[in-house]
């Protein structure tokens, strides 16, 4: 399957997953769910086959091949953490970091599994933070969609998403 039609198959289970969460009929909405999760299940049962009997170069392979890889995700079967697959997709995208004036300096697990990634503004270039933190966000999610959380740094500075506000700027006014 081409990564195009990998594409769309996903986009047509997220459409029909979406249309049978709609649906009024709550037993048909738990039919549809049981249904998927069923099928997540033999794929998996398959995965677990498959990795029992091929040799462990293979087993890499399978891996760190995108969508065999996010199938190993999506089974809760894929042997690298959500960290260590991040830092091999922000590594394998240099290029595109470097276009939105960043480095990448490192990516670190964070507590409930998380990811926190740490780039560095190229000399002389105004790097966009939003731009960035998008960038980094769909580079992490595209390898570790099971991060339950991307944050991300330039030169130790939290970007946070637009309309943000983080806990510690709260204030109770008396």
């Amino acid at each position: 399957m081409s990564a195009a039609n990998a594409t769309d198959a996903i986009a047509t289970i997220e459409r029909l997953l979406a249309e049978a969460e709609s649906l009024p009929d709550p037993q048909a909405r738990a039919l549809v769910r049981g249904l998927a999760a069923s099928l997540v299940d033999l794929v998996g049962d398959g995965l677990r086959r498959i990795d029992s009997v091929v040799d462990r170069d293979i087993a890499r392979k399978l891996a760190d091949d995108e969508l065999v890889g996010n199938l190993l995700v999506l089974c809760g079967q894929h042997p690298d953490a959500p960290a260590v697959r991040a830092h091999a997709a922000l590594a394998a995208a240099t290029k595109g970091l470097a276009s939105v004036g960043v480095t990448l300096e490192g990516v670190d697990a964070t507590i409930g599994g998380g990811v926190k990634v740490r780039v560095i503004a190229e000399r002389g270039t105004p790097a966009d933070h939003d731009r960035v933190r998008n960038m980094v966000e769909a580079i992490v999610t595209s390898r570790a969609p099971d991060a339950d959380a991307v944050q991300v740094e330039i030169g130790g500075a939290l970007i946070a998403p637009q309309g943000f506000v983080p806990v510690d700027r709260l204030r109770v006014v008396t």
